[in-house]
């Protein structure tokens, strides 16, 4: 399905499908939502310095690089499934590393890693990308 960027209110990227009229991100922000859901109210809210995570849909990657970057105080095994993944000439474009501490090398390996592999990206990051 045909994709499109989209730049939402706090100037963060996401990802448009038309043919659905869907958004893979608040159209309120992206980098926002993501860091009031999953961080904020996940990563960091989480007592446990030792932490399991499946994410269902890898998406454009942002929830797993937010927790890459956030995660430091604790160790990571973070599992994501991605049926459908997106393409290199869409995320490459991607704006996120305006936003989020890191070099684009580490949104590009996320994105690009092998498959049903753990994938060892931090001394406290673990991930694991499978298909389905």
């Amino acid at each position: 399905m045909k994709k499109q960027i989209i730049k939402t209110a706090d100037g963060s990227h996401s990802l448009f499908v038309p043919a659905l009229n869907e958004n893979y991100h608040s159209k309120h922000g992206a980098i926002a939502e993501a860091m009031h859901v999953f961080i904020k109210n996940g990563l960091q809210s989480h007592p446990k310095k030792k932490l399991n995570i499946l994410e269902i849909g890898f998406g454009t990657g942002l929830n797993t690089l937010l927790t890459l970057e956030g995660a430091a105080s604790k160790k990571v095994h973070y599992t994501t499934l991605e049926p459908f993944p997106i393409e290199r000439e869409i995320y490459s474009k991607l704006n996120f590393q305006d936003f989020v501490k890191s070099d684009q090398s580490i949104f590009l390996r996320l994105h690009e890693c092998d498959l049903e592999k753990d994938i060892k990206l931090k001394e406290y990051f673990t991930l694991c990308k499978k298909k389905k």
